[in-house]
């Protein structure tokens, strides 16, 4: 049995918390769990309800405030 670090997995709320003071605005914890579905933050399932959220993934996230897709980077002028 792999034995992992309770100190490096948070909450869906304490990751929510973590992104909105990194983001700079309100992250709903149902936002954490999106991004795990999406492979953006590791999850760890301890059971079909409970799951545990990879602080370093989380910490390192930066939610934007804009919605919907990105505009592509403008190429710069020669």
């Amino acid at each position: 049995m792999i034995q992992l670090d309770p100190k490096n997995w948070v909450t869906s709320t304490q990751a929510a918390e973590i992104l909105s003071t990194n983001s700079g605005h309100p992250v709903a914890d149902a936002y954490v769990r999106q991004l795990a579905r999406y492979g953006f933050i590791e999850v760890w399932a301890l059971s079909s309800h409970v799951k545990l959220y990879n602080r370093a993934d989380t910490e390192a996230y930066i939610v934007s405030t804009t919605r919907g897709r990105k505009k592509p980077a403008q190429p710069i002028p020669a």
